[in-house]
């Protein structure tokens, strides 16, 4: 398959060309800034475009190229979204929309898979049951432009038959595949990192608030799931691993996984105080994140605590080529 990828350069875009171009797809991938990588990246990717996707110049260029499949990637991420609401409609919203009106015109082109977060439904309530037909009441900008985006490509399906899915990314996490990533602000990175540097995983909270994480690599082969299945998709899928944890219970799970390592790890809550153990969480009422891919038969290949592990290992790794 002939497979564009917007926002090669970034976290996940990193992990979708290197594992879409090892299952045997022609991969352009596009982005703005080369990434810093000791690996040479660029192997067995058939096309390499640098631009910037405001320049509606550039987004003709990508449409050129007659994808069957784009994949998009480019937002500000939730923090800078909340920085200045212009910049954020400019960057997050309005090149996805001139792309995909594009697209529709595009010879051979099949569909785009746009990269949405949870954070289009706001807050979840404890006990609460997600799926794809949850009413998004989103809280934050980085939210509200990622529902726009969904409701752009929806508007686009209706009247010109662009045929797209929207995926709603949970919690992910992993090491990264290049080095100029900042990753540490994802709650299990910043966990292991903080573990390997200085012995302690500090928490902000009470630790009773609930995510749903998936690794990187069950976010590619969701993808690649996605793009091989002979299933009609729906137009919006959440990507998760069905599994909610307390951040306290991965603060625990994190000094289990170090122990593996040797490291003695101590587990701090916001007063200072040392936490010992999670038991007393066991009975708070979890959310549940239900997916489409589980239900089409896709299955998560990477347990939370694997991908601790592997996350460790990669930081040291990298600690000591460096």
């Amino acid at each position: 398959m002939k497979i564009c990828i917007i926002g090669a350069s970034g976290y996940i875009g990193g992990w979708l060309v290197n594992y879409l171009k090892t299952e045997g797809h022609n991969i352009t991938a596009v982005y703005r800034k080369e990434p810093i990588c000791k690996n040479d990246w660029k192997l067995d990717i058939s096309q390499l475009l640098v631009g910037d996707v405001s320049d509606e110049t550039f987004l003709d260029s990508i449409i050129a190229t007659n994808p069957e499949i784009v994949i998009y990637l480019i937002s500000l991420n939730h923090i800078q979204s909340d920085n200045n609401f212009f910049t954020t409609l400019n960057t997050n919203v309005s090149p996805l929309g001139y792309l995909s009106n594009g697209l529709t015109k595009s010879k051979g082109f099949k569909k785009i898979i746009y990269f949405s977060t949870l954070q289009v439904l706001g807050k979840i309530n404890n006990g609460q049951l997600v799926d794809e037909f949850t009413k998004p009441i989103p809280v934050n900008n980085y939210g509200l432009t990622h529902l726009f985006c969904e409701e752009t490509l929806g508007m686009l399906n209706r009247t010109k038959g662009l045929n797209y899915t929207a995926l709603r990314l949970a919690n992910s996490y992993g090491p990264s595949i290049y080095d100029s990533c900042d990753i540490l602000w994802l709650v299990i990175n910043d966990f292991c990192m903080s573990a390997l540097q200085k012995n302690v995983i500090q928490l902000k909270s009470d630790g009773t608030p609930q995510r749903d994480f998936i690794y990187l690599k069950d976010v590619a082969r969701a993808v690649e799931f996605l793009i091989s299945s002979k299933e009609k998709s729906p137009d919006i899928i959440n990507v998760c691993s069905e599994t909610t944890m307390t951040m306290l219970e991965l603060a625990h799970l994190t000094k289990k996984v170090c122990n593996y390592f040797g490291l003695n790890i101590r587990i701090l809550l916001p007063d200072g105080s040392e936490s010992l153990s999670c038991e007393n969480h066991q009975n708070i009422e979890r959310y549940k994140i239900k997916s489409w891919l589980y239900s089409a038969g896709f299955r998560s290949e990477v347990s939370l605590e694997e991908g601790i592990k592997n996350t460790i290992e990669n930081f040291m790794d990298f600690k000591t080529t460096n």
